[in-house]
């Protein structure tokens, strides 16, 4: 008889190794909270000291480049040496095709008609112009009221205007510097059009200030102010876009910025600036 073999019993694993993933761990932790510290305290950095890269990571909002129609978009663009670009693009819920129809655009206001330096139009057959006093508080100054046939083969239509010593624009006296202005615009309801876009651009070498630049009204209570739900570079042309398709009320479009000492500035497109809204 045979004695049976007693099984051998597994080793235990030395005690002399370790895993030493939890020390890992503890290690990590602190130095990722390290990390994160850095990271903040850049972010604040720059966007104390520059205020456009404050605005790059305020208002990263999503396109609202649908196509959508009946819809309005205008662009305001502060040109070098004070003057002022206003092109609005209309793009109707139909083309009323083969036949052209003829149609309304008020320019904007000025102090005196020879403050508009240039006029251009498109998507029109023909246009004609007469000027028309302001109406209330504005009614010391002028406007361009266009009666634009459209073409019935262009999907959009509307006018491209520059002008001089614009009333929309002025100093901001609440800086202390006395180097900063402000653009500033009415925003009223409207019930026609599905979607109603307006962008402010600036050009190169401008710092957008203050996006909550406030001032009493004439009864002394304060304006309510739009916010832009979205920034984009076109053109190399800082654009803040306000959506004014839903207002219940009337809003103010004021942007403090001090201005770029360039006299000159790259051409920005009314399309391309159209297409990043």
């Amino acid at each position: 008889m045979t004695e049976s073999s007693i099984p051998s019993r597994r080793k235990t694993q030395s005690h002399t190794r370790f895993d030493d993933s939890r020390r890992r761990l503890i290690i990590a932790i602190p130095i990722g909270a390290i990390v994160l510290a850095i990271i903040v305290a850049l972010v604040l950095y720059f966007a104390d000291h520059d205020p456009n890269f404050a605005l790059g990571i305020e208002l990263g909002g999503f396109s609202r480049a649908e196509n959508v129609q009946p819809r309005n978009f205008r662009l305001w663009a502060v040109l070098p040496e004070g003057r002022l670009r206003y092109a609005t693009l209309f793009y109707p819920a139909s083309t009323n095709a083969p036949a052209s129809e003829v149609l309304t655009i008020a320019g904007p206001l000025v102090n005196s008609a020879s403050d508009i330096q240039q006029t251009m139009y498109f998507g029109a057959l023909n246009i004609r112009s007469q000027v028309q006093s302001g109406t209330g508080g504005d009614s010391s100054r002028v406007y361009d009221l266009f009666w634009v046939e459209h073409d019935p083969k262009s999907g959009s239509y509307g006018v491209d205007i520059i002008t001089q010593k614009s009333p929309y624009i002025a100093k901001d006296l609440t800086d202390s510097t006395g180097k900063m202005s402000y653009i500033a615009m009415g925003a009223p309801p409207q019930v026609y059009y599905a979607q109603v876009i307006v962008a402010l651009a600036f050009p190169p070498g401008t710092t957008i200030g203050n996006l909550t630049l406030s001032v009493a009204t004439s009864g002394n209570a304060p304006e309510t102010l739009m916010k832009p739900y979205r920034r984009a570079v076109v053109d190399g042309w800082t654009l803040l876009y306000f959506d004014q398709s839903s207002l219940p009320t009337t809003e103010t479009v004021r942007v403090q910025y001090l201005p770029s000492t360039s006299k000159t500035a790259p051409d920005l497109s009314l399309w391309d600036a159209d297409k990043a809204r």
